[in-house]
């Protein structure tokens, strides 16, 4: 679920900043507005996001969250992703 690069960028920068709305996530990601919605929808069907729907000034406004099932799985996969990458790092001095 999380190998695709927009998905983990945009779980990456959720972690960081803890809620960020459509536009943070698409100008942090480099996505294209299509492209990050279908992820996001994904994300939030995995149960890893959760997504806030308001209106400001009569326009919508989509602000998102990593829920905890989210956060154990971005953080289980970047151990995994430093255990694959671990012996070939570089030397110890």
């Amino acid at each position: 679920m999380i190998h695709s690069r927009i998905r983990f960028a945009a779980l990456c920068y959720l972690d960081a900043a803890g809620t960020a709305s459509f536009i943070d996530i698409r100008e942090r990601t480099g996505a294209t507005d299509g492209n990050l919605s279908v992820h996001l929808r994904r994300l939030e069907a995995a149960g890893y996001v959760y997504c806030d729907k308001t209106f400001s000034k009569r326009i919508p406004l989509s602000v998102y969250r990593l829920t905890d099932k989210g956060r154990n799985a971005l953080h289980v996969y970047k151990g995994e992703i430093r255990d694959f990458f671990g012996p070939f790092g570089p030397p110890s001095p």
